[in-house]
This record gives structure tokens, sequence and C-alpha cells, in this order.
């Protein structure tokens, strides 16, 4: 079988020194992003399901998964691999790993056979509490019923279940309506949208709109 071919750029195509820049720019922010989310969310979350797989005297590893960014070398936390079973050759196993250059989380559950039983990428923006909490109930009880596992929602997760992310915070001038922030959760967009009221001072001017174009307040 002949190589593949292969084609040279073109010298309006090769990227110059502000595109190299800003790749390394977004790089970095996804790398940041990437372990604050692992850090603040998965972890927690992880840790609470594990709990209840112990009280049922199941055995549980939850590790910790980094990896260097090829920026500077530095380790960042990148999400988290979990194996149920005392035989590490017949067990199964739940992660949820980042792409940093990607904005983007996989999750993905294997049977004991290795085979994988579900798999979902979630953007960033889409990385909360309900959603890990909602597919790791999904799993358990299928798996391990007796762990009474049941997926926790306050009123933030509440109203992020029902609305699509990411959320625009406008502001209205006698009619001209513009965007003035745009948040990946809607305790951020709140905490936006009060600080604009409070700049404007006028609540009434301000509205916090969903990807849907559904208006929350």
């Amino acid at each position: 079988m002949d190589p593949p071919a292969t084609t040279k750029a073109a010298p309006d195509e090769k990227m110059d020194e502000n595109d190299i820049i800003l790749e390394r720019q977004n790089l970095q922010l996804g790398c940041d992003e990437m372990q604050r989310i692992t850090d603040d969310i998965i972890v927690p979350v992880f840790v609470r399901a594990a709990k209840a797989l112990k009280r049922v005297n199941q055995h549980v590893e939850v590790v910790l998964m980094d990896c260097e960014s090829p920026i500077d070398g530095t380790l960042y936390n990148v999400g988290v691999r979990c194996r149920i079973g005392q035989d590490k050759e017949n067990a199964h196993r739940i992660s949820i790993i980042a792409d940093p250059s990607e904005f983007d989380f996989t999750y993905e559950t294997t049977d004991p056979s290795g085979e994988v039983e579900a798999k979902h990428v979630f953007s960033y923006h889409e990385v909360i509490p309900y959603q890990l909490e909602t597919r790791l109930e999904e799993f358990l009880k299928k798996h391990f019923p007796d762990t009474n596992y049941a997926a926790e929602i306050d009123e933030i997760d509440r109203m992020t279940a029902s609305y699509e992310p990411p959320f625009r915070v406008q502001y209205d001038e006698e009619g001209n309506v513009s965007d003035v922030a745009s948040t990946a959760t809607i305790a951020e967009a709140i905490k936006m949208g009060s600080t604009f009221a409070h700049m404007f001072k006028s609540e009434s001017k301000i509205s916090i709109i969903d990807n849907k174009g559904s208006v929350l307040c």
C-alpha cells in the first residue's frame, strides 16, 4: 500500500507568531480550567460515590490523574479513574479525563471484560455535580444497587438542569440590548448580573439568557 500523500502548507497557511501565542494562551487556559474542574467538582463527586460503595463493603480505588503541560512541563490534574472490585483484572471502571486543547472531558465506564458500556463527552461548562452524579447513580443502580446512591441536586443545579449553558448577561439601554458578559454557570451569571446591576444602578436593565434564548431573570 502506498504511503498517504502529504502536502506542504502554503505560506499564508503557516501559523504566524500571533497565532502561536494565541494557541499557547488557549492551551494554558484549558489546563488551568481543567485542574479547577477536576479539583473542585470531579474529585468531591467521586469521593462521595466511593464512600457509598465502601459502606456496602465494595473495594473501590479512586486515582487522581495528572499530565504535564506541553507548554512548560507543569503538572496539572486532568481527571480521575475509579476501579470497583478487588481483582484488578476483573473490575468495573469509571473514568473522566480532560483534553485541555478541546476544553472537554470524556466520561467512560467499562465492564470487567473491558467493554465500554457508556461514553459521553462533556464540554467544560457542562461538568457540574448534578450531571456527574446522575450518571454515577445510573451506573451504580445497574451494577451495585445496594449502595443506595442518589444524585444530590441543589437549587443552582436544578436551574442548570433546566437551562442550557453558556449564559449571557445582557444590558438593555432603552431598547438597545447588548451582551456584557458570558459565563459557563448560572451561579457565575447571577454574580455578574448583580455586579452590573450595581454598576448601572438598575436591576431592571439586566437580564440573564441561556444558550436557547430562555430568560432566567
